[in-house]
């Protein structure tokens, strides 16, 4: 599928450690006001290119940990912004893989797998979906196969720094 990617700042391994330094910097300390910051200030770009008229929801992508929340201060803050509720509706789910089905090696990189889970609500059917940063887009995929991919949803990102060839059509 090819989704629509839009990012604030795109950087990419080793390009700049300054730049990653401050990225999860901001990451480890909650800065609720700098995440508020980066939010209108990519918002004032996005107002221009998104119709977000169009869209249902804003859906926070959920983090790898149970504590990381910076996904929810990006929709939140882009909530207020943009007048679209958020609804935090996707769950990370961990499971423990049977140990007997896996190789020593297996066993010693891979304890768990994380998959996600959501809850539905009809009529909304159009989503922007919202990260902090997307490297993979493992998340991203999951999260929109647990709507029921729509195609015409978009993925938001404050960061972008892709690891993988990943199908988007990426927007700066």
């Amino acid at each position: 599928k090819n989704y629509q990617h839009y990012y604030f700042l795109n950087w990419r391994k080793n390009e700049s450690d300054v730049l990653s330094q401050m990225i999860y910097r901001l990451k480890a300390d909650n800065s609720k006001a700098a995440w508020a910051f980066y939010t209108k200030f990519f918002y004032k770009v996005l107002k221009l290119k998104i119709d977000f008229t169009q869209y249902d929801a804003i859906i926070p992508i959920p983090g790898s940990k149970k504590k990381s929340v910076h996904a929810k201060l990006f929709a939140r803050e882009l909530s207020v912004l943009c007048g679209l509720p958020v609804n935090d509706i996707l769950l990370k789910k961990t499971e423990a893989l049977a140990q007997k089905t896996l190789s020593a090696e297996q066993r010693r990189r891979v304890t768990s797998i994380q998959r996600v889970e959501a809850i539905l609500i009809e009529n909304i059917t159009k989503y922007i979906f919202v990260d902090d940063i997307l490297t993979t887009g493992e998340s991203f995929l999951q999260s929109s196969r647990a709507l029921n991919e729509n195609p015409e949803n978009i993925i938001l990102s404050l960061f972008y720094r892709p690891k993988s060839e990943f199908d988007l059509t990426g927007y700066s």
